[in-house]
């Protein structure tokens, strides 16, 4: 497989099978929380969807939802079980056997095509597309962008996230990597009047030191410099 294909393609090992026990240890002990690496990663992975499904909250009406390079579908399924709201979900992903696996456990429509290739029916309440900006086999960033706000309805919102490296080894499908004060910049260029941008930060999970640095936050609300950034535009 490879690598810069599966961002969301995420797969408990086989020691655990209880995510809603994952979870219920979670909330229980909060920024406290010790487990395993594949404990962390799923944690801040679904984070960013309950983020998302609280920012949308239940307007009443049915949310057209699409995420971007959905994986295996985990996210959504964490989207759909955070969200009080009717929802009809897609995701588009590129890899087949993904794409067949988010299709075989939950409700959603699926497309196995690349980003890129992808043009809606017609647009969505919402765009996810988390930790993919930047990745090489993607033409380029704004052109990312272009195709997430095409699939945006005005009024609707775009949620697009990435590691905030700082420093560290970048993992190697990577390409271009930002800074939140670089991806917000990146966001709100491209956006300019047409959506408001706020911009967010998350830490790993064995990074947090306070309660306030649990979930996704305001960047100087951190105990730290964020591990990630986390960028909201709601169009006009």
């Amino acid at each position: 497989m490879n690598d810069a294909h599966h961002n969301n393609d995420i797969r408990p090992d086989p020691a655990l099978q209880d995510v809603d026990g994952l979870l219920r240890r979670y909330r229980a002990e909060g920024h406290r929380f010790s487990g395993t690496a594949v404990e962390y990663r799923l944690l801040h992975h679904f984070e960013r969807y309950w983020f998302a499904a609280d920012t949308l909250g239940n307007p009443g009406s049915t949310l057209r939802v699409i995420d971007m390079g959905c994986g295996n579908g985990v996210g959504l399924r964490e989207f759909a079980r955070r969200s009080p709201a009717r929802l009809e979900l897609s995701g588009v992903e590129l890899d087949a056997d993904a794409c067949a696996e988010a299709a075989g456990s939950l409700a959603v429509r699926t497309f196995n095509m690349g980003i890129e290739e992808y043009s809606p029916d017609k647009p969505f309440d919402a765009v996810t597309c988390f930790e993919t900006i930047g990745f090489s086999s993607l033409k380029s960033d704004r052109g990312l962008l272009q195709v997430l706000d095409r699939c945006c309805r005005p009024g609707g919102w775009v949620f697009v996230s990435a590691p905030n490296y700082q420093g560290r080894a970048k993992k190697t499908y990577f390409e271009r990597t930002y800074s939140t004060d670089e991806l917000t910049a990146l966001v709100r260029s491209y956006f300019g009047d047409r959506a408001k941008v706020a911009c967010y930060g998350q830490l790993y999970p064995a990074n947090r030191r306070t309660p306030e640095d649990v979930g996704i936050r305001p960047p100087a609300t951190l105990s730290l410099p964020p591990d990630f950034s986390i960028v909201s535009a709601h169009k006009q």
